[in-house]
């Protein structure tokens, strides 16, 4: 390993279980993502090494990895696989399939606001993965596009099905974590933010539709500086269209979206699976 992959991050080349750490994938509010060999099996996959702060409270922690292990027995043609949750060499962590293909945040902060069809494309598949997980009792809770992520081949890919929900029900607390940007916050819907129980398949269209309004624009759907603004924002007034932002944005898809980001749940469509055949 080169000296400055190691420089970028010291655990570069280390063993992690059954795990060699390979480089540094990203970082997120749960983890740092790196892509890592699974020494057993001989295959390449992502290890989110759970950061120390969230694992302080055994008790905690461990109804965490419990409720994650729930969701790595889900499979979908859409799911990022989740092969194994462990503690070993004082690090908690999750392995999981590794998708080639880089994620939806990283592509339009590169290329810049995605066509259309593409978005609708990434919506209607990540429809499919959120209706699946829902039928069987399992809320994303944290859909954002850093975890819509592709595989060589372009095929989408939910990531981190229920683990940011999870560690903020188990008492961990990712949504009041220090250092949680607003922006991370407009992907939450409002009765997440003042609830993580409350959560339901309809916050994860709120987010779905949040995740859109910003491939489709690189925008938010409120302009607020700040949490205090956003809270304010989400009361009193209602999302700026896409339409003001994006001009060959079909109307169709403006009002489905808009609909999917009113801050009440109950006028939201009911679950994932609606989405993609609604008009308004």
């Amino acid at each position: 390993y080169c000296s400055a992959c190691i420089a970028l991050s010291p655990l570069v080349g280390r063993i992690i279980g059954r795990y060699e750490i390979v480089q540094p994938i990203g970082r997120g509010t749960i983890g740092a993502v790196y892509k890592a060999e699974q020494l057993s099996m001989g295959r390449l996959v992502a290890l989110k090494v759970i950061h120390d702060e969230f694992t302080a409270d055994a008790e905690a922690i461990g109804r965490f990895l419990r409720d994650a292990r729930a969701a790595g027995q889900l499979s979908h043609p859409n799911l990022i696989r989740i092969y194994d949750m462990n503690n070993a060499d004082g690090f908690y962590f999750i392995s999981m399939e590794y998708a080639q293909g880089g994620d939806a945040a990283a592509l339009v902060e590169r290329v810049g606001p995605l066509p259309v069809r593409q978005v609708i494309e990434i919506a209607v598949a990540a429809c499919g993965a959120l209706s699946y997980a829902s039928a069987a009792g399992v809320v994303h809770g944290g859909l954002k596009p850093s975890n819509l992520l592709f595989t060589r081949d372009g095929i989408l890919k939910v990531g981190d099905l229920g683990l940011a929900r999870s560690l903020d029900v188990a008492g961990l607390g990712t949504l009041t974590s220090a250092g949680t940007a607003v922006r991370s916050l407009f992907y939450l819907a409002p009765e997440q933010i003042a609830d993580a129980s409350a959560a339901d398949t309809r916050s994860d269209v709120y987010a779905l539709a949040v995740t859109c309004y910003h491939l489709l624009t690189r925008e938010f759907p409120y302009q607020v500086a700040s949490i205090t603004e956003l809270a304010r924002a989400l009361r009193d007034r209602k999302a700026t269209p896409v339409t003001v932002h994006r001009h060959d944005c079909p109307a169709d898809l403006d009002a489905v979206l808009a609909r999917a980001l009113d801050p009440d749940p109950a006028p939201r469509h009911p679950t994932a699976a609606a989405v993609p055949n609604a008009r308004k």
